[in-house]
């Protein structure tokens, strides 16, 4: 069983700018599975007009500061009128251990490792969590300790309007950042993403299978290398070994390896994802050089007649 660890808020905080609210004006407030997951425990755990009064206040410029770190979600509300108060949203975090394990077990499924690292959190993962004794999602009302503390009143354990609030804010950002959850429960993503990467180097290389793409290593690439002065002379020369140098106009086992390993572009300026540009970008050339062995045919104004066909 993972234990919950303390972890150093100030290294470990993600902190947004104050008016923080939900981005819709109506409708519903999480479009993901992720998201609506999240929101799940909320609603079932408390009355529905409770719940609807704390989307109000998710819609309104109430919450003036957001913390999210390993364990827990700290939110400072202060609407106009209202006295300030403190919303603390604690769950249990999860040990190095523990996420060992969960890679190795992620690591061993081809499908499920490659969402991962392409960013998609499967509507499956939970399955992963389970045996180990583990939920990724709240669901059992101690999973999730809750505290509202204002000038007044230091509440506990009861899922008011502001913890509504916002859990309902949290539950918009798991739409377009699903990872926030691994975050939430110990690890950053980037640890989380290059630890299941390792794992899968590893059970490639135990399992013998071969890379996307391993050219054939030149002889001359293999001997020492000689001083510079004495190649001074044929210095700019390819050399008899260029001509071994392959490059196999073949497609390839495992299409945009590069792309999947590097995984979601960071930058989100544009209308069309960078990875999906570069994709089709590869296809293109990929394709254009596998029928480029023919030569190109000529137009008839570039290529005349000759005079006696005429």
């Amino acid at each position: 069983m993972a234990r919950r660890t303390s972890v150093n808020r100030t290294r470990s905080t993600r902190r947004t700018p104050a008016a923080i609210k939900l981005s819709t004006k109506e409708g519903p407030v999480a479009t993901s599975w992720v998201g609506l997951r999240w929101m799940r425990y909320f609603e079932s755990h408390a009355d529905p007009h409770t719940v609807a009064m704390g989307i109000t206040l998710a819609r309104q410029s109430v919450v003036r500061r957001l913390d999210i770190g390993h364990g827990s979600i700290t939110a400072l509300l202060h609407g106009r009128g209202e006295p300030k108060r403190t919303v603390t949203l604690a769950v249990a975090t999860y040990d190095h251990e523990f996420w060992e394990r969960l890679t190795r077990s992620m690591a061993d499924q081809s499908l499920f490792a490659a969402k991962l690292l392409a960013g998609d959190l499967p509507r499956d993962v939970e399955d992963l969590f389970a045996p180990m004794g583990i939920r990724l999602f709240p669901s059992e009302p101690d999973d999730v300790k809750l505290r509202v503390k204002g000038p007044q009143h230091d509440i506990e354990d009861l899922v008011s309007p502001d913890v509504c609030c916002v859990a309902a804010i949290i539950a918009e950002r798991l739409d377009s950042d699903p990872f926030l959850l691994f975050h939430l429960r110990g690890i950053p993503e980037d640890e989380f993403r290059e630890r299941l990467r390792q794992r899968r180097a590893l059970a490639g290389a135990a399992s013998g299978l071969a890379p996307a793409y391993a050219p054939k290593p030149i002889e001359a690439a293999q001997t020492p290398a000689q001083p510079l002065e004495t190649l001074l002379d044929d210095f700019w020369s390819g050399g008899e070994g260029l001509d071994d140098f392959e490059t196999p106009l073949a497609r390839p086992q495992v299409s945009h390896a590069l792309l999947r390993r590097l995984g979601p572009s960071p930058f989100h300026v544009g209308k069309f994802p960078l990875v999906g540009l570069l994709a089709t970008c590869y296809d293109t050339i990929s394709e254009s050089a596998i029928r480029g062995g023919a030569e190109p045919q000529l137009d008839e104004a570039e290529n005349p007649a000759d005079p006696d066909d005429v």
